[in-house]
């Protein structure tokens, strides 16, 4: 075995020890008590996992029935993990529980995470065994990782990683055959496209941007024939097309995408430290709309070898990006456009930078012709610059990057604003579009304090770097550790929920999930997934569910209850509400937490679990 896959294994066996002190070793027991009462986005990605698994192979191969009957749902939707989803069930033979594979993810991705970190920092140079292993233990306590616990696709950010290893890599060999390595290497990104498309959308933007813009900038160095570039982009599109395609994620039923509104990350969102046990506040960040959408900390130990690398070698940070213009431009315009209005600089709330401009960037009849027009006469002005300077846009490849992408957004602004509005509610979530700047930010900075002079000090440093990570972020650890500890109560009320469940072959479930939450707020949001999860236990159809890209319903709808003794209603109702709801005949109402259940069959529910229902 070579160095190199020895130290690959190295950075694999830091993230399987990570797993384990995140999240200890109960988890992959598949113990019932843990992952039946799994709720909020895990709990719904779970339930789209299991119920697949469940079902026959279908076309398209990632649809299922029993999930928004009678219709079914494509499980990319339910954020259920298609890639794994795959792998699952082509190896159902092995005889691993639904719940088994998917605490295989976790382990998976932990140990994806500092592999990928190893990859990425060698592929940029780095030969220190002991800075590898550093940069991965620090991307593997990387809070916008551990938060996604309850989100476990976004989690996959070793795809990002292995993205700017492909970077490094195309900059990397005798420049005689260098053409030969980058062609095999961009066809390696093609494939990388492709499991991360089948991971998670949101990812594949940051994988595509990253490796995307390195591949245009060496277009504009002469060291890529356009035509061969042209030819990677056509051969990428294609597979990454017919795997939507096949898989249902295009042309499914949810689309096009509804978006999530227009939340964005905080300027100073990755150095602004949030729940960190090194900071003084110790606090946790919210929106000005109490979201916590804004959410993009990656750490103190990334903090700190960031800041080393920028302050000790401030001439070769500058040359790296003129060398690679084109990446650093696309890194500053994803950043950008991550920033929203909401914006937090250093006092105890949010600002709303809106506010004072309020008549031109929220009057939807005026903001378009602005920002429109503005842009496009900030682009002819910068492209006219560049025609000014030595070498024209050839020699600036990252100005012209940058006045392109701003002339086709003014365009699209002044054409079909609609579309500009629902790309940005669907991507402007979270700081995602910052995530791969950040990662690249953390492999760039150890390449370059490994190149100081005084090499005995640098690795030193970077471990320091990787023990405040750890320490820094205890409470980013004991949350993402508590996803896993069930609850008595419940586990107690999940396991009567898919008692009363299981006695019928349909479930009705009401309002849509918006509605819920504007009738019952965030707790309304958990009793609705908990109804799909407890359907999913049973094997019982339920005919809505949480999609992610669906648009919404009118909510001043009345609910509409369904008769039978085949079918259970459930309902989602505020606190002490529901008294207005009259069941169908022959049903009758119990009330569990905000779950209003309306059915004929109370009879037939053991006691243990009809225990648990009160009267309406």
């Amino acid at each position: 075995m070579t160095d190199g896959r020895v130290r690959l294994f190295l950075g694999a066996a830091i993230g399987v020890i990570a797993a384990f002190a995140v999240y200890g070793t109960d988890f992959l027991s598949g113990d019932p008590r843990i992952w039946g009462s799994l709720g909020g986005d895990a709990g719904i990605g779970l339930a789209g996992f299991r119920t697949f698994l469940d079902e026959p192979w279908t076309y398209p191969l990632l649809h299922v029935d029993r999930l928004n009957a009678p219709d079914g749902i494509v499980i990319v939707f339910t954020d259920s993990l298609s890639l794994w989803a795959l792998i699952a069930k082509a190896f159902r033979w092995v005889g691993l529980s639904a719940n088994q594979w998917f605490a295989l993810w976790y382990l998976t991705i932990f140990a994806l995470q500092g592999l990928a970190a190893v990859a990425a920092t060698r592929a940029f140079g780095v030969r220190s065994w002991i800075i590898e292993s550093a940069v991965a233990v620090i991307a593997v306590s990387a809070p916008i990782m551990m938060l996604r616990t309850w989100h476990p696709g976004l989690a996959a950010q070793f795809t990002l990683l292995l993205a700017w290893a492909v970077v490094g890599h195309l900059h990397v060999g005798r420049r005689e055959h260098r053409a030969a390595k980058q062609n095999r290497v961009l066809w390696w990104a093609t494939a990388l496209a492709v499991i991360t498309l089948l991971i998670h959308p949101y990812l594949l933007v940051g994988v595509l941007a990253v490796v995307g813009s390195a591949a245009l900038g060496l277009v504009f160095r002469d060291e890529l024939a356009p035509r061969r570039f042209a030819l990677w982009v056509v051969g990428s599109v294609v597979p990454v097309v017919v795997v939507g395609v096949v898989t249902g994620l295009i042309g499914s039923s949810v689309d096009p995408a509804a978006g999530f509104g227009l939340y964005g990350t905080y300027v100073l969102g990755p150095a602004l430290p949030q729940w960190s046990r090194l900071w003084p506040g110790n606090e946790w960040i919210l929106e000005a709309n109490g979201s916590f959408e804004g959410f993009n900390w990656l750490g103190m130990g990334w903090l700190f070898l960031v800041v080393a690398a920028v302050v000790s070698q401030p001439g070769r940070v500058w040359a790296h990006v003129k060398e690679h213009q084109v990446v650093s431009a696309a890194m500053v315009l994803l950043s950008l456009y991550a920033v929203g209005p909401v914006v937090r600089l250093w006092s105890d709330d949010p600002h709303d930078v809106r506010t004072p401009l309020a008549w031109i960037v929220q009057d939807r009849s005026t903001h378009r012709w602005i920002y429109g027009l503005g842009g496009l006469v900030v682009a002819t002005l910068i492209g006219w610059l560049l025609t000014q300077r030595r070498g024209g846009v050839r020699a600036h490849g990252g100005f012209a990057v940058m006045a392109g992408v701003l002339a086709g957004w003014s365009v699209a602004m002044l054409l079909a604003p609609g579309v500009i509005d629902r790309i940005t509610g669907q991507l402007r979530v979270s700081g995602r579009l910052m995530w791969p700047v950040s990662y690249g930010a953390l492999v760039i900075g150890a390449a370059l304090l490994s190149r100081l002079p005084a090499r005995r000090l640098v690795a030193p440093l970077v471990v320091v770097a990787a023990l405040l990570q750890v320490i820094d972020v205890q409470q980013f650890r004991d949350q993402a550790h508590d996803v896993f500890v069930p609850a008595d109560d419940r586990v107690t009320a999940l396991n009567a929920l898919t008692e009363v469940v299981d006695l019928h072959e349909n479930v009705h479930l009401e309002p849509d999930f918006y509605c819920a939450a504007e009738f019952a707020g965030t707790p309304g949001l958990l009793r609705f997934q908990d109804i799909v999860v407890a359907s999913s236990r049973a094997g019982t159809a339920v005919d809505n569910v949480y999609a992610a890209r669906q648009d919404r319903e009118p909510c001043d709808k009345p609910p509409v209850l369904l008769a039978g003794s085949d079918v259970v209603n459930a309902i989602i109702i505020p606190e002490g509400g529901g008294s207005s709801i009259i069941a169908p005949q022959g049903q009758e109402c119990r009330t569990l937490d905000l779950v209003l259940l309306c059915t004929e069959n109370w009879d037939l529910v053991p006691p243990s679990a009809a225990g648990s229902f009160g009267p309406r």
